[in-house]
C-alpha cells in the first residue's frame, strides 16, 4: 500500500488532492501542519510528502529537514504545494523542496510524482450501491452529493450540470438547462442542457434583453415555476416552442452580490400550486450551492486566464519583462529576457537580480537597485493601489557569457486579481548596449572631428582626440603613429592611458606593422602580440591596431590596448576605422597645409623665408630673448641692379640664390636667413651680443667678397654692405631693430659700399636734429655747410679756425704726396668739413677731455655716419665724402666705422686723419698748451704704422721740419677758389 501524507491548511487544498491521490490508489493521510505532520511520520513514514509552501516561510515551523529525519531510513520526496503561480523555485529550493505541484491538480502530474516516488498502483475500490431510502432522504443524498459534485469539479460546465442533475432530480423531470452571465458584455450562455437537442444546446449567446431587470430581481426573490410558453419570459418563449416544451420552471442563479444566471427545468410534473415550501427551499439550496460554485469558479477560471493573458502578453512583448519579489527573487520572466541576457527562465528561477547586476550586491549598480526597490516597497506598504512607473533607470548588467550589459529598466508595483495580499514588482528591461555604444561613438566621432578640425596644434589635436575616444572605449593605453617620410620607422605623435615600458616603433614588427602592411585592422589577445614587454602582458587582454590610410597612402597607425573589464567587438573595430579615418583626413590636411604654408612663407628665388615670414620668426625671438641679445644682419648687394639689367631676371634670381647660400655657409646656428625683398638679406642671430656681431658680419662681407659666383656661364665677383644692429643695446622693439640695421646699411653703402656699419643707440637720439639738417641742406646747401662749419668752430674754445687750419695742412701734405690739383681740391674741402658729423653732438660732449662714458662713445661713433647722411644732400664730389666719412679708420684697422686696413683706406682720408691730429697737437686748448714740435713729431712717429699711414706721417714731419716751405699752402689758387665755393 503507497502511502502519501498532505500538510496543508487549506481544506480544500486538501480535499482536491487527497481525491486525486485516492485516483491513483495511494493511501492519504492529511496534517493542517508540520508539528502534526511529523507526529504522523513518526507513526507511519511516507515516500511521498505533500507540503503547503507557505508553511514552512517562517523561521518559526519546523523546516524541511525535519521532516526528512522523520522517515529516516527511506528516502523522501517532499513536493510543495502552490496556490500563487507566481512564486520564486529559487526559494522553494532554498527551502528543501525536491518539487513542485501547482493547482487546481493534474492527475499527469500525480502519476508521474508517485511514479518518482517508487510506488505501486493498486486497485481501485469498488462503490458500494446505495440503497434505497424514503424521499426526504433521497433529497438530502441529492444535496450531500450537489456539494460533493461541486467541490470536484474544475470547470463551469461540469458544475451547471451537476447543478442541472440535482434540480431534476429534485422535480423529476429529464429535460432542463443552465444559462450564465457574462460580466462584462451583459451577454449569457447556455453553459449546461439535459434532454434537450443539440441545437438547443449550441445556441451559444443570447441578450439579456430578453428579460428584463424587473424579471431578474423576481427571480431572484422566487423561483418562477410552471411557465406554459404563452407566459414565460423572452429568454424562453422561442426556446420552448421549438422544443415543444408544455411547461417550464426558471430559478435565478445569485450570490449575495449579483444575478448570475438562470436554471430552468422543462415538463415538470409539478404544477405552480403543487409547489410547497419544503419545494422551493430545496431549488433555492441547489441554485444558491450551485451558483456559489459557479462564481467561485469563474473568479478562479478569470483569474487563470487574467494570468495567462498577462503571461501571453509578456511573452509577446519585444523587450524582456520579468517579475520579481522585494528581495529581487525572479518569479517569471519571458523569452526575450533570454535573448537579452542569455540565461533562460529556468536559469532565472534559480537566480536573484542581484546575480544579474554587474558588481553584485555591493557594487555602484547593485546600491542603486537596491535603493529602487526599498523605494517601491515602501510605496506600496503606504498606499496598496500604487503602480507609478518607476525609471528609466540604466544598470550594467552580467550576462550569461561573461558579456556586459548596459540595460535600460522601468520597475513598477505588481498585483495581480485575488493576490492582492501578494506585494511584487514587475520590471521590464531593454538592452541599449548597441544604443548606448552608437550613442557614445556618435559623441566621440563628433569629438574627434571637432577636436581635428578645431586644434590648430596637431600634436593636441591627436592627443584630445584620443581622450574623446575613451568614452566609447575603456582603453588601458591609446596611441598614434605616424609613419616617418621615409618609411623606416613609426613616430608616436600622440598618446594617453598607462605608460608602457616599451612600444615597437619598426613599421615592419609587431601588430602595427601587420596593421600597415595589409592594410586592415588587426585584432589578437595582448600576449601574442609582441607588442610590449613582459610587464604589459599582465595588464593587456587584447590589442587592436587599426591603419591610417589616406588614397590607399599609409600615414600610420592607430593603436589601443584594453583590459580585462573590456572586450573590445567587431563593432568596437568599425568605430575606431571610423576615427582612423578622421586622424587621416587630419594627417593629410596637415601635410598639404605644412607644404601651403611651406610655399607661403618661403621666396620663390632663393628658397629662404620670405619678409612676411621673416618679421614673425624676428617678433619670436625678440619676445622669447628675456634679458638676452637679439642681433640682425641687414645685407645689401652691391650694385645689384647692373647685373640684373645685364643677365635678365632669370640670371638675377639664381644670382640671389647663390648668395643666399654662401651667406648661410658663413654662419654658425642659431640663426635665421631670410631674403627681405630686392637684393637684400636679413639674418637674425638669437644671443648674440652687440661687441660680437661685427666679426659675424665681417666674416659674411669677406665670404661673399671672396667667392665667385656663376651667372649665364660668366663668373662674378659680388660685394655686400652689412648694417647690424643689435636688441636691446641699440633700439627697442623688433620694428626698431630692423629700422636701424636697414639705416646703417645705407650707410655702409654711401661709404663707399663692401662695408659693415653697425647702429648704435644714439643714432635714434639725434635722428630727429639730423632730419632737420638735412631739409635745410636741401633748402640752401652751400650756406647751411658754411654756417655748420663756423658754428662747430665756434663751439669749443680754442677752436677757432680749427677748419680753416686742417684745410691747409691737408692740402700742403697732399702736395707733399704727389696728388693732382683736383684731388687737392676734394681734399682741400673734405679737410674744411671733416668735423660736419660732430654738430649733432652735445656742447658738454665736446668740451670733455677725457674719460667719456660708454654712451658718449657711441655717440662719437655715429659722427662719420651722420657726416656723411648730412654731405649727399649737398653736390660735392664723391671722394669728399668718403674722405670725411673714413677719416677715423686706422691703418692697422682698428678704426671705424668699416674697420678698413692699410690702403684700403681712402688716401684723402689718410690725410685728413695726420692733418686734424697736428692742428690738435699745435693749438691751445682749454685744458692744456700747445705741445712743443719735437712731442708732436714723436706722438706722430709713434702712431705710424697703428693709427696712421706712415707715409703721411713722414710727410707731416718733413713739414714740420721746415723741409717745405711755410704758407706755400696759402698760395693754392685752388683752395681759395673752392672756399669761396661754401663762402669761407
Amino acid at each position: 500500500m503507497q502511502h502519501a501524507l498532505i500538510i496543508s491548511s487549506d481544506a480544500k487544498q486538501q480535499e482536491a488532492l487527497r481525491k486525486a491521490l485516492e485516483l491513483e490508489n495511494a493511501t492519504v493521510h492529511s496534517a493542517a501542519d508540520l508539528s502534526e505532520a511529523s507526529t504522523l511520520l513518526a507513526q507511519q513514514p511516507t515516500r511521498l510528502i505533500f507540503v503547503q509552501h507557505s508553511l514552512v516561510a517562517g523561521d518559526q515551523l519546523p523546516g524541511i529537514d525535519n521532516l526528512r529525519e522523520a522517515c529516516e531510513p527511506e528516502p523522501t520526496r517532499i513536493v510543495a504545494l502552490l496556490d500563487n503561480p507566481l512564486t520564486s523555485k529559487r526559494d522553494l529550493v532554498a527551502a528543501g523542496f525536491d518539487d513542485v505541484l501547482r493547482t487546481p491538480v493534474d492527475l499527469a502530474d500525480i502519476a508521474f510524482l508517485i511514479a518518482s516516488a517508487e510506488r505501486v498502483v493498486a486497485p481501485a475500490p469498488t462503490p458500494e450501491p446505495i440503497e434505497e431510502a424514503p424521499r426526504i432522504a433521497v433529497d438530502a443524498e441529492v444535496l450531500r452529493q450537489l456539494s460533493l459534485d461541486l467541490s470536484w469539479s474544475t470547470t463551469i460546465e461540469q458544475q451547471a450540470q451537476h447543478g442541472l442533475t440535482a434540480a431534476s432530480k429534485i422535480f423529476d423531470t429529464l429535460r432542463g438547462a443552465v444559462w450564465m452571465r457574462d460580466v462584462h458584455d451583459r451577454s449569457l450562455r447556455c453553459i449546461a442542457a439535459r434532454g434537450l437537442s443539440d441545437d438547443y444546446h449550441a445556441l451559444g449567446l443570447a441578450s439579456l434583453n430578453y428579460m428584463s431587470q424587473d424579471d431578474w430581481v423576481s427571480l431572484s426573490r422566487r423561483p418562477v415555476f410552471a411557465i406554459a410558453p404563452e407566459t414565460a419570459p423572452g429568454l424562453t418563449i422561442e426556446l420552448m416552442r421549438a422544443e415543444e416544451i408544455d411547461n417550464a420552471l426558471i430559478a435565478a442563479l445569485f450570490t449575495p452580490s449579483d444575478v448570475i444566471g438562470a436554471l430552468a427545468l422543462f415538463d415538470i410534473a409539478q404544477s405552480d400550486e403543487a409547489v410547497d415550501d419544503e419545494l422551493i427551499q430545496l431549488i433555492d439550496t441547489v441554485t444558491a450551492v450551485t451558483a456559489m460554485a459557479l462564481d467561485q469558479t469563474r473568479l478562479r477560471d478569470d483569474l487563470s486566464n487574467s494570468e495567462a493573458t498577462y503571461r501571453q502578453l509578456v511573452e509577446e512583448m519585444p523587450n524582456g519583462v520579468f517579475i520579481h519579489d522585494a528581495h529581487g527573487n525572479f518569479l517569471m520572466s519571458n523569452s526575450a529576457i533570454e535573448s537579452i541576457c542569455g540565461f533562460s527562465e529556468d536559469d532565472l528561477a534559480l537566480m536573484n537580480l542581484y546575480d544579474l547586476v554587474l558588481g553584485g550586491p555591493d557594487g555602484p549598480d547593485g546600491n542603486e537597485l537596491a535603493e529602487i526597490l526599498a523605494e517601491i516597497t515602501n510605496q506600496q506598504n503606504d498606499d496598496p493601489d500604487y503602480a507609478d512607473m518607476f525609471g528609466p533607470v540604466t544598470l550594467n548588467l552580467l550576462a550569461a557569457d561573461g558579456r556586459h550589459i548596459e540595460a535600460e529598466l522601468y520597475f513598477r508595483s505588481l498585483r495581480l486579481r485575488g493576490r492582492e495580499d501578494e506585494h511584487w514588482i514587475q520590471a521590464m528591461a531593454r538592452d541599449i548596449t548597441n544604443e548606448v555604444r552608437a550613442f557614445r561613438e556618435l559623441e566621440a566621432l563628433r569629438g574627434v572631428a571637432e577636436s581635428l578640425t578645431g586644434i590648430d596644434n596637431e600634436y593636441q589635436a591627436l592627443q584630445e582626440t584620443l581622450k574623446r575616444i575613451r568614452g566609447s572605449i575603456d582603453y588601458l593605453h591609446a596611441s598614434i603613429w605616424r609613419l616617418s617620410p621615409d618609411n623606416v620607422e613609426l613616430i608616436c605623435t600622440a598618446q594617453t592611458g598607462i605608460e608602457f615600458s616599451k612600444l615597437l616603433a619598426d613599421p615592419d614588427a609587431g601588430l602595427a606593422g601587420e596593421a600597415l602592411q595589409t592594410g586592415q585592422p588587426r585584432h589578437v589577445a595582448g600576449i601574442e602580440s609582441g607588442q610590449h614587454d613582459a610587464a604589459v602582458h599582465r595588464l593587456v587582454v587584447e590589442i587592436a591596431a587599426v591603419p591610417i590610410i589616406a588614397d590607399d597612402r599609409p600615414l600610420g597607425v592607430l593603436q589601443v590596448q584594453v583590459g580585462s573589464e573590456r572586450q573590445l567587438q567587431p563593432a568596437d573595430i568599425d568605430f575606431l576605422e571610423s576615427v582612423s579615418a578622421q586622424i587621416a583626413g587630419r594627417m593629410e590636411r596637415h601635410e598639404l597645409v605644412r607644404n601651403i604654408e611651406k610655399l607661403d612663407a618661403s621666396d620663390a628665388a632663393t628658397g629662404l623665408d620670405n619678409r612676411r615670414t621673416f618679421y614673425g620668426r624676428l617678433r619670436s625671438a625678440c619676445e622669447s630673448a628675456g634679458d638676452k641679445p637679439v642681433s640682425l644682419l641687414h645685407i645689401g648687394i652691391d650694385d645689384f641692379k647692373s647685373l640684373n639689367d645685364s643677365y635678365g631676371h632669370l640670371i638675377g634670381d639664381d644670382l640671389l640664390r647663390q648668395v643666399g647660400e654662401t651667406i648661410a655657409s658663413q654662419l654658425a646656428p642659431p640663426y635665421h636667413l631670410a631674403r627681405y625683398g630686392g637684393d637684400e638679406f636679413c639674418v637674425i642671430l638669437p644671443g648674440v651680443s652687440r661687441d660680437e656681431i661685427p666679426a659675424v658680419a665681417e666674416n659674411v662681407r669677406i665670404g661673399v667678397a671672396t667667392q665667385l659666383f656663376s651667372a649665364d656661364e660668366q663668373l662674378e665677383q659680388l660685394t655686400v654692405s652689412i648694417g647690424a644692429a643689435t636688441l636691446p643695446d641699440d633700439v627697442k622693439g623688433p620694428d626698431g631693430l630692423v629700422s636701424a640695421a636697414s639705416d646703417a646699411t645705407s650707410m655702409a653703402k654711401r661709404a663707399g659700399r663692401n662695408q659693415v656699419y653697425q647702429s648704435n643707440s644714439a643714432f635714434g637720439e639725434l635722428s630727429m636734429q639730423h632730419d632737420q639738417l638735412v631739409e635745410s641742406l636741401k633748402r640752401a646747401p652751400q650756406d647751411t655747410l658754411a654756417l655748420l662749419v663756423r658754428a662747430m668752430d665756434e663751439r669749443m674754445p680754442g677752436r677757432e679756425g680749427h677748419a680753416v687750419r686742417v684745410a691747409r695742412i691737408a692740402t700742403q701734405l697732399g702736395r707733399q704726396l704727389g696728388l693732382d690739383e683736383t684731388d687737392l681740391e676734394q681734399l682741400g674741402i673734405a679737410a674744411y668739413v671733416h668735423d660736419i658729423g660732430m654738430f649733432l653732438i652735445p656742447d658738454e660732449m665736446l668740451r670733455k677731455p677725457l674719460d667719456l662714458s660708454s654712451a658718449e662713445r657711441e655717440r662719437l661713433s655715429l659722427v662719420p655716419a651722420v657726416a656723411h647722411r648730412l654731405l649727399t644732400n649737398v653736390a660735392l664730389p664723391p671722394a669728399v665724402s668718403l674722405a670725411v666719412v673714413h677719416q677715423y679708420e686706422h691703418w692697422d684697422g682698428s678704426g671705424h666705422p668699416g674697420r678698413l686696413v692699410g690702403t684700403s683706406i681712402p688716401l684723402a682720408a689718410r690725410i685728413i686723419a695726420v692733418a686734424d691730429a697736428v692742428d690738435a697737437m699745435t693749438s691751445d686748448r682749454a685744458h692744456r698748451d700747445p705741445l712743443p714740435l719735437a712731442q708732436v713729431i714723436e706722438n706722430l712717429e709713434a702712431s705710424a704704422g697703428s693709427r696712421f699711414d706712415p707715409e703721411v706721417v713722414a710727410a707731416a714731419v718733413d713739414h714740420l721740419d721746415g723741409t717745405v716751405p711755410p704758407g706755400e699752402e696759402v698760395k693754392s689758387t685752388f683752395l681759395r677758389d673752392s672756399l669761396e665755393l661754401l663762402g669761407v
